[in-house]
């Protein structure tokens, strides 16, 4: 029941150019799906009316003509039409008082015997003024409690009310949204502590929403009066400073909250303290905590450094419950005295907006200023390939990279990474942020290696090693043949973490290294470096998924040298060993045979190894496309009749076989090992 509104701006451009072309058949075909839709609902209003009674019909037609205008083909079998008109009745009673300014919510497992339909599902309904997030704040709430969305439908009907928030008429009035989710099972007694959370996330939506504008305007007026602040900055500095807050308020920030802090004497100690009544969105009317003292705050130690930026750019300690997940955004603005000495700051929080994540470094204010010193300390022409290479690594950064970091930072980052374009490796960048008490960490994996078993394995490591309980993470792919992971830790409070790059960077390297690293070790190892690599290349990295899951590296090494023996005039290698331990069927006997263009006949090889002693248990045949040939491996799991000593006796079997096969020895019992 996916009844969400769709922008007109999102048709896709296929369907405009052919309405263009041919109007008539559009609007035929327009005029046939209203009325194979009209068909398919007419059960379900033809119900309804009955429900509703003679008073009733119209309201509880026009509210279900919008609660079902997007049912599909595949959900309509899910009730029977009168499942369905009592579903929907059910929601317009829920729906027929409500104050203008709160939300009706609620959360049950419907029955047929109470509310005439019934779900397999707990459902929850909310009933709202009609506003931005409200269906992705909600969803975001639930999958913080580990609950999935099985349904979901979210139409927005005009509802006229009267005194109190009676429902007068349906059609007309003000747009309202109504939500039906049909959700995870869940029992009596969790019902009211998800209704509660559902309704504290809607309550933050309606603060965040109702005083955006007033927020907005707030910035607007923080940008102009940083023309005449006492900010002890260049005056470049300062303008880019008022650009970006510009930049931000222009659709490029979602904003959530505000509040005004000034400095204060108390007990003889300079301390930050919130401004009585300052407070807007999620920071209106709430508590703010007791002042700091201003010695503990990070702008301050970065203050003692010498350094001063004009702005703060971070995160938050706090989650975002609007829109979408992760810690919020910090914009901070600081006003000093004529000494330089903060005497306030003033302070938004909300979300970078995705058009700001669109936007290229060069065309952010603050941040086309840091671009330009990379690309000018870099000594790289921006027309030549290593140049225009670090311009699109800076273009492809996380923008909270772009944000957050100094210049310096984003120099070393940017040249890091265009080390790597060289040789393909794995790496880390780890940068601690100067205001808050988070790492901003940028791993960039080889792209044939990463996926998602490898990202959860960093974000276990990252967890463990900077005593984390929780890590952010957003994985870019595109044509770089490197995957960048960004990922966002924050240590527990109090915890006293030493961070160890190196060590961190061996890590890392261990989680993405994997069966195929092995193998190449061991084959240089073996061959050395120049004809290890090139047996690796030509017939270790063909080795199949089937073929890897059953043998150690120690194992395909030896196999890939055999298959390297494979040559005109040798064709079949075989080789009797014992299984390794710790390998699948580990300590067994096994026959391979290296064969090459077509594997050998079961019915003339198994009379061979019976007449040799051996007794054949299983067999796995593995086909591999190698020197461009089709090469196999016949893997067969034996028995001896008696115990053998296989450092002396496997070269003289090999050798054996390879002479009954081509028949300059007779194949009879007389062969037994």
């Amino acid at each position: 029941m996916t009844t969400s509104r769709k922008s007109p701006a999102r048709k896709s451009t296929a369907a405009s150019k052919a309405a263009k072309k041919s109007p008539a058949r559009t609007a035929r075909a327009g005029k046939a799906g209203k009325a194979s839709r009209s068909a398919r609902l007419a059960p379900i209003f033809s119900a309804i009316r009955r429900l509703a009674g003679k008073e009733g019909q119209e309201d509880a037609s026009l509210f279900a003509k919008a609660f079902y205008h997007r049912l599909t083909d595949d959900e309509l079998p899910l009730h029977t039409p009168e499942a369905w008109a009592a579903l929907a009745n059910d929601f317009l009673d829920f729906a027929r008082k409500r104050k203008p300014g709160t939300a009706n919510v609620r959360l049950f497992n419907p029955s047929r015997e109470t509310h005439g339909w019934e779900s397999g599902h707990t459902v929850l309904q909310v009933v709202n003024d009609d506003m931005p997030f409200l269906v992705d704040s909600v969803t975001m709430a639930l999958a913080d409690l580990g609950i999935g969305v099985h349904v979901l439908g979210h139409p927005v009907v005009a509802i006229s009310r009267g005194r109190g928030g009676k429902l007068q008429a349906v059609g007309e009035g003000e747009s309202e949204s109504l939500i039906h989710m049909e959700i995870d099972r869940q029992s009596g007694d969790a019902l009211q502590g998800i209704q509660d959370a559902v309704s504290s996330v809607l309550e933050d939506v309606r603060l965040a929403v109702s005083d955006w504008e007033a927020m907005r305007d707030k910035m607007l007026e923080v940008a102009t009066g940083l023309a005449t602040s006492e900010l002890p900055v260049p005056q470049k500095e300062r303008e880019e400073a008022q650009e970006f807050l510009r930049w931000l308020a222009d659709d490029h920030f979602t904003f959530l909250g505000y509040r005004e802090y000034e400095v204060r004497r108390k007990r003889g100690e300079a301390v930050l303290a919130p401004v009585d009544g300052s407070g807007l969105g999620l920071m209106r009317g709430r508590e703010a905590g007791p002042a700091r003292p201003l010695t503990s705050l990070s702008a301050h130690e970065v203050r003692r450094t010498g350094r001063i930026d004009p702005l703060i750019l971070t995160k938050t300690n706090s989650r975002s419950t609007v829109h979408r997940p992760g810690y919020m955004d910090y914009v901070g603005v600081v006003e000093y005295d004529a000494d330089g000495n903060a005497v306030s700051e003033r302070r938004f929080i909300g979300l970078y907006a995705s058009s700001a994540y669109n936007r290229r470094p060069w065309d952010i204010p603050l941040v086309r200023e840091r671009f330009e010193h990379v690309m000018a300390t870099s000594g790289l022409r921006e027309t030549g390939h290593s140049g225009k290479a670090l311009k699109h690594i800076l273009e492809t950064l996380p923008r909270d990279e772009l944000f957050q970091s100094t210049a310096e930072e984003l120099a070393r980052l940017g040249t890091g990474v265009l080390q790597l374009q060289e040789r393909i490796r794995s790496r880390l960048f780890i940068r601690r942020d100067r205001y808050g008490d988070f790492y901003s960490i940028l791993a960039y994996v080889p792209r044939e290696r990463f996926n998602t078993e490898v990202r959860l394995k960093l974000e276990t490591m990252l967890k463990k090693e900077l005593a984390s309980d929780r890590v952010d993470s957003s994985v870019r792919l595109d044509e770089s043949p490197l995957a960048q992971v960004h990922l966002i830790v924050r240590p527990r409070p109090g915890a006293q973490v030493e961070v160890d790059e190196q060590r961190l960077e061996k890590m890392l390297a261990d989680v993405v290294r994997n069966w195929l690293d092995d193998l190449r070790d061991e084959l240089v190892m073996v061959h050395g470096e120049a004809e290890g690599m090139a047996l690796f290349e030509q017939f270790g990295r063909p080795l199949g998924t089937a073929y890897i899951q059953d043998a150690t590296p120690a194992v395909a090494a030896a196999d890939v040298s055999h298959l390297a023996s494979l040559r005109e005039g040798v064709d079949l290698r075989p080789r009797l060993y014992r299984a390794p331990a710790e390998g699948t069927g580990g300590g067994k006997l096994r026959l391979k045979l290296f064969t090459g263009d077509r594997d050998l006949p079961l019915s003339d090889v198994l009379p061979m190894m019976e007449n040799m002693g051996l007794r054949v248990i299983a067999e796995h045949l593995n086909r591999i496309s190698a020197d461009g040939r089709t090469l196999f491996i016949q893997d067969f799991e034996v028995e001896a009749g008696a115990e053998i000593d296989l450092d002396s006796m496997a070269p003289e079997f090999e050798d054996a076989f390879v002479r009954l096969w081509r028949g300059e020895a007779e194949n009879d019992g007389f062969n037994k090992l």
